[in-house]
């Protein structure tokens, strides 16, 4: 009879840990995409920096075109970079969390994530460039159940994407490009990396698509703005 017992905690445990980050996840990311898809503007985010080399290139790209950008910025690495954070700002675009070291929030332990987005918080309030409520994309788009008290105690707002290249897997700018460019919309949530190469991607490759990218918005004539843009202005 106590295996039984045993069993169901198990799987009760596992639930609220694994199962209702998800069901919790879909949701959030269903509301936001909701809220996006109202607006004719689109939004270009960027995960995983500031990076000394790939960031600079990156900001320029976006003052030739004029663009404003979101980026969702790694604590270790705003460590790192101070000055490069502030720079992100300084040139109008808008910084969000994404964790201090991009920890799986399913691969790591109960207390870790949660504590993660604390650590990261406290190094990106130093820089005093943020505005509250702070925005929080998860690292691989996870959640579990305590990163969820965490981020709702902190009143963090979460954000998702609908058009993820994986350009951090990839060795051609153009094809990232042309992935992007076939689906963009009006309501597009973009998701590139300015801080992550995998598979033999270089971050160069990310900088040639975007200038692809950047490129063919222009050449529709739609529009950019943050994530924060769209959000308040469907608040």
């Amino acid at each position: 009879m106590w295996q039984i017992a045993l069993l169901i905690i198990v799987i009760i445990v596992v639930f609220l840990y694994f199962g209702l980050g998800v069901v919790v996840k879909f949701y959030l990311r269903w509301r936001f995409l909701a809220v996006m898809a109202s607006s004719e503007r689109i939004c270009l985010t960027f995960d995983d920096g500031p990076d000394d080399k790939i960031t600079p290139q990156i900001l320029e790209l976006l003052s030739e075109y004029g663009a404003k950008a979101t980026f969702f910025v790694v604590g270790e690495k705003v460590e790192q970079h101070p000055q490069l954070a502030r720079r992100i700002v300084e040139m109008g675009h808008e910084i969000g969390e994404h964790g201090y070291r991009h920890l799986h929030p399913w691969k790591s332990s109960p207390l870790n994530s949660s504590a993660e987005v604390v650590k990261a918080r406290r190094i990106i309030d130093k820089l005093g460039v943020t505005k509250k409520p702070i925005l929080y994309r998860p690292p691989y788009g996870k959640l579990n159940f305590l990163l969820l008290i965490s981020l709702w105690d902190q009143r963090r707002q979460v954000v998702f994407w609908n058009i993820d290249p994986k350009d951090y897997q990839q060795q051609s700018g153009q094809k990232v490009a042309q992935f992007v460019i076939d689906r963009l919309a009006p309501g597009s949530v973009i998701l590139l990396h300015d801080g992550r190469t995998g598979n033999g991607s270089q971050g160069s490759v990310t900088v040639t698509a975007l200038q692809s990218i950047l490129e063919e918005i222009k050449r529709r004539e739609l529009h950019l703005a943050t994530v924060r843009e769209l959000l308040e202005k469907s608040a």
